[in-house]
């Protein structure tokens, strides 16, 4: 027997949550495009060793709130229409719909069952609490069956980004600097460079080093980088209780309200 679960609500969720995106998108490459979000400050050149460092500095508001709060609009509507979808389960299932009752995400399956149930038995105080169907498929969508890293299923993301969101702060814009097409140039003689290394732990606000220079003589004048810094687009949240930080690409949010689209597909042939 087909359920004919009435999700339409969940798929304007969702397609909400892509007309954010899309305009999101735009925006930020925008953005990028017409502002140098960087700059590049240069040490002393050290007399005794020759040694100096070449740095790129974020300018002005690199953190940029406003992109951040339609990052949080997408979240939104993307955490909703799974929460909607569980609405519709309470609805056939004939239980009273309360407060409780979300759409579950786990990236832990120990702790789903701790907090969920198992399939066929719902906890009477879990979020699923008197649902007669879908908790199976359900399970079978949680970060910790489908990803291999489960914090970067699409799923996780939601839900570490909306919880940041209502709970802690508007996520940052994440626009790490890709120094390569910078090109360095001096009046001096060089004799040795270190190009910088990846820093995980970047933070939006942090300047990175570029490359240290060692000049010999310990001499060098006119020191300046020609060329524009490339960034990668993306979002950064801070750590939140036991979750750490997260960063992602912006294409993500694209695969996530795709990802929302199959999961109410999948839905639908209850």
């Amino acid at each position: 027997m087909s359920l004919n679960l009435d999700l339409r609500a969940a798929e304007a969720k969702v397609a909400r949550a892509t007309e954010h995106y899309r305009t999101l998108e735009r925006e930020m490459l925008a953005d990028v495009t017409k502002t140098d979000p960087y700059h590049s400050e240069f040490t002393n050149v050290d007399p005794q060793t020759g040694w100096c460092e070449v740095w790129l500095v974020p300018n002005g508001d690199v953190e940029k709130p406003r992109l951040g709060v339609m990052l949080g609009d997408i979240m939104h509507n993307l955490r909703c229409a799974l929460d909607y979808i569980v609405t519709e389960l309470v609805k056939v299932s004939n239980a009273a719909l309360s407060t409780k009752h979300q759409f579950p995400i786990y990236r832990d399956e120990q702790v789903y069952k701790t907090n969920v149930g198992e399939i066929g038995a719902p906890l009477a105080t879990g979020p699923l609490r008197f649902i007669k169907y879908g908790d199976g498929l359900i399970e079978s969508l949680q970060p910790y069956k489908l990803h291999p890293e489960p914090r970067h299923d699409p799923l996780w993301v939601v839900h570490r980004f909306s919880n940041a969101d209502k709970h802690r702060q508007v996520a940052a814009a994440h626009l790490p600097p890709q120094p390569g097409q910078l090109q360095i140039h001096f009046n001096g003689t060089l004799v040795d460079k270190i190009d910088g290394a990846d820093n995980p732990t970047w933070k939006p606000k942090d300047k990175i080093l570029m490359a240290s220079l060692r000049f010999d003589p310990p001499i060098a004048t006119n020191l300046r980088t020609e060329g524009q810094v490339t960034v990668r687009v993306g979002f950064y949240t801070e750590t939140f209780g036991a979750e750490p930080e997260q960063r992602i690409d912006l294409g993500v949010l694209g695969d996530a309200c795709d990802h929302l689209s199959m999961v109410i597909e999948q839905f639908k042939t209850l």
